[in-house]
């Protein structure tokens, strides 16, 4: 993760979006045939992410493609549960981050086992920036 996260800063050319901590990189490490297993670095914590496996982006059923894209907290209105919302992914509404342990738990979001570790390491707004 340490060269991933120097070329992200060298990229984006500030370190202070890491220390104030809204930037997140999300590094992809294992891509299996039912899900694609990862790292989301905020700031100096890690957290394990699971997501659904690469289908050409394809709604409900595909991992999002790698990009930087906004975010932003919310209240999910279904459950009324914190979660992260991806903006400006393309072909692609409503992707989040959020509490979940396996695949079923997705429908093209970024699930994270202890979310609410998580939710409390994140500024209100900020990049994520996808590997």
């Amino acid at each position: 993760m340490d060269t991933t996260r120097k070329k992200i800063l060298t990229l984006l050319g500030s370190a202070n979006a890491v220390a104030e901590k809204r930037l997140i990189v999300l590094e992809r490490t294992l891509d299996l045939h039912n899900c694609t297993q990862g790292q989301l670095l905020v700031g100096n914590k890690v957290f394990d992410t699971l997501e659904l496996p690469w289908l050409d982006n394809r709604k409900n059923i595909s991992r999002i493609p790698p990009g930087t894209y906004t975010f932003q907290k919310i209240k999910r209105m279904s459950t009324g549960a914190n979660a992260i919302w991806l903006r400006e992914v393309e072909n692609r509404t409503e992707i989040l981050i959020h509490q979940g342990t396996k695949p079923i738990h997705s429908q093209g979001c970024i699930l994270i086992e202890n979310y609410e570790e998580f939710h409390q390491h994140v500024q209100s707004k900020g990049l994520i920036v996808i590997v």
